[in-house]
């Protein structure tokens, strides 16, 4: 079995979709390959799978992707979808093109494959965008929020700012944000003119901010529409264990006790029991382990 995943740009920390296929492609091993138009002319063997991941930034138009997806024939073309309901309108013509000429189409969330108009589809996993675990003993003298991600549509900049308000009130120490956005980006602007101790770290490797993580790191991921098993950011703060707090409604695997309270009271609830929730939370985010998305994506292909 051979497969190109492509997106449109692998620069790390640029793009969350394109973060997750060079991390599944280095996870897939031999066979598996990452494709960007940055890497030049692309070339498909008569044997290999081209697996587009969409939406995704680097690509100079709306039409590019459509161009390099029809390079492989149709049998060949694999479609994953990682957001649909969200979506910009141009967007979703986009998808809705690429999809009228997949071979197959899968998403990566119930709920966004539900909410697609026509096709049949399947579900592939993702798997979280950080690979260290934060592991410590005791509680913390003091806490510091952490936001990790895109400050896009899909977060809530006014629930983002009411946390990190409560958490400066409860007197917790600076806290951070490692952002994907563009210097001068208008919502981190915002963000920044609001909260004057926030430290803020722009587009840096998974890498580098797995090793910025401490013991006493408490994540916030203000999602629009809940919290799904399709956001690479919050299986990565999972992963790194360190307890996060994330919105209802709760996609499957996860559930409402799965996380501290929504509300003020949830603060509290962490600074009582840190380490129970952090345990909690490293153990949550191995449920979606590299190894069982390699495995879904491996059985997906017929490999």
């Amino acid at each position: 079995m051979r497969v190109a995943l492509m997106a449109g740009t692998l620069e790390p920390g640029v793009c969350g979709v394109g973060d997750f296929v060079a991390r599944l492609a280095l996870e897939m091993g031999e066979g598996a390959r990452a494709w960007c138009p940055a890497d030049g002319a692309l070339e498909i063997a008569p044997d290999e799978i081209l697996h587009l991941h969409a939406p995704s930034k680097g690509w100079r138009g709306e039409g590019t992707p459509l161009g390099a997806f029809l390079r492989a024939p149709r049998h060949s073309r694999v479609l994953t979808l990682h957001e649909w309901r969200l979506s910009h309108p141009l967007r979703r013509a986009q998808s809705l093109a690429l999809a009228s000429v997949a071979g197959r189409l899968a998403f990566v969330d119930p709920a966004e494959a539900s909410a697609f108009p026509w096709g049949r589809q399947e579900i592939l996993p993702v798997g979280p965008s950080l690979a260290a675990s934060v592991r410590g003993e005791g509680t913390p003298k003091r806490l510091r929020c952490v936001f990790f991600g895109f400050l896009s549509k899909s977060k809530d900049l006014g629930d983002l700012t009411l946390w990190l308000d409560r958490a400066r009130d409860r007197g917790w120490a600076p806290p951070v944000a490692f952002v994907g956005n563009e210097k001068g980006d208008d919502r981190v602007a915002s963000l920044a003119a609001r909260h004057p101790d926030l430290e803020i770290q722009e587009r840096l490797p998974t890498s580098r901010i797995a090793e910025s993580l401490r013991w006493g790191d408490v994540g916030i991921l203000p999602f629009t529409d809940g919290t799904s098993p399709r956001r690479t950011s919050l299986l990565g703060l999972l992963a790194s264990g360190i307890p996060v707090f994330s919105p209802p409604p709760y996609q499957p695997p996860f559930n409402e006790g799965d996380f501290p309270p929504w509300s003020r009271r949830g603060l509290e609830a962490v600074e009582a029991s840190y380490p129970a929730w952090a345990t909690r939370h490293l153990a949550l985010g191995q449920v979606a382990g590299w190894a069982s998305v390699v495995s879904r994506h491996r059985a997906f292909y017929g490999g």
